[in-house]
């Protein structure tokens, strides 16, 4: 079932994975990647 997000869930989303991956006492090597599952 497709949801729809909008843009200012993924603006936090942005905000919130980048303010993690850039402090390296949270994260294990470089890249990676951020997903979202929304849903029940």
């Amino acid at each position: 079932m497709a949801t729809t997000v909008d843009a200012q869930e993924l603006a936090a989303l942005r905000a919130l994975s980048a303010a993690i991956g850039a402090d390296p006492h949270l994260t294990q090597a470089a890249g990676g990647n951020t997903s979202l599952k929304a849903g029940d």
